[in-house]
């Protein structure tokens, strides 16, 4: 599973980095450049606050705040944690039970 994945706090989008892709995490950063890369994958609609949960060691910039297509803002929200939270989780995280289908 590579696939980010997004849900919303009031409203405003948030993207939870995906720590379970061990390539990922190892060959992204969250930079200027990932962000421009959401902007113009946006395609104009994305505005007001946008949240990225992130371990703090895949994050090279901090709350930054971007123009999209249409001239509005863009308040890009870093909400990091200490990457020896994911290493202490994974170590201790067990499945009880395996799902019978998707």
């Amino acid at each position: 599973m590579s696939d980010k994945m997004f849900c919303e706090k009031d409203g405003d989008p948030v993207e939870v980095y995906p720590v379970w892709n061990d390539e990922y995490l190892k060959n992204t950063r969250i930079d200027e450049n990932y962000l421009k890369g959401i902007i113009l994958q946006s395609r104009g609609k994305l505005k007001d606050n946008y949240y990225i949960i992130t371990p703090e060691t895949c994050t090279l910039i901090g709350d930054t705040a971007m123009k999209n297509s249409t001239g509005n803002d863009v308040h890009f929200k870093m909400l990091k944690f200490p990457y020896k939270i994911l290493e202490d989780v994974s170590r201790n995280f067990q499945i009880q039970q395996q799902p019978s289908s998707q």
